[in-house]
């Protein structure tokens, strides 16, 4: 009965040594997922609930968060708390306006292309 329970404590010890933090929008406090966290050749992402581990670090590591839709962070691991708040990045994409141009062809020498908008999803 007693190797039982130590073999049950080992396993529960090492869940509580990992260190899990929560990566959250700074303006909406939802999690963010797909949070990349490097450092160096180092790196892990944030699941979809914005959990990542992050025992992979050392405390003295500066481990930089990223994400195509928020502002880069940069933290070392020791000041690190239990939650990271990324910035969303509030740049708009220019908008594209596709349209059909028809002209005249000058002369039967030289063809003119017709592209259909269903071509162009192939």
């Amino acid at each position: 009965m007693n190797w039982r329970l130590l073999i049950l404590l080992a396993i529960c010890s090492g869940n509580l040594l990992s260190q899990t933090i929560l990566i959250k929008d700074s303006l909406l406090n939802a999690p963010i997922e797909n949070v990349t966290l490097h450092f160096q050749q180092f790196g892990v992402v944030s699941d979809k609930n914005g959990a990542v581990n992050i025992d992979l670090f050392n405390d003295k590591n500066v481990i930089e968060f990223s994400h195509i839709a928020y502002y880069t962070k940069k933290i070392a691991k020791e000041n690190l708390g239990d939650v990271v708040f990324l910035m969303p990045k509030t740049t708009m994409l220019p908008t594209v306006i596709l349209s059909e141009e028809i002209k005249t062809p000058l002369s039967k020498k030289y063809p003119i292309f017709k592209i259909n908008p269903r071509k162009i999803n192939r």
